[in-house]
């Protein structure tokens, strides 16, 4: 599974309520976290830190 927009391709698996991104690099990671960051905050949803990896 994977999202794509017109900034970036981020490749993802699911299972229930957790996600895994699968990123090449550091700077990938980050642009990826914060897009998904972005979308899910537009949709009132949040990123637990706390869980995050």
């Amino acid at each position: 599974m994977s999202f794509k927009n017109n900034k970036l391709y981020i490749p993802v698996h699911f299972f229930a309520d957790d996600g895994l991104i699968l990123p090449n690099n550091r700077r990938q990671m980050e642009r990826m976290l914060d897009l998904i960051m972005e979308v899910s905050g537009s949709c009132g949803l949040s990123i637990n830190t706390k869980k995050a990896i």
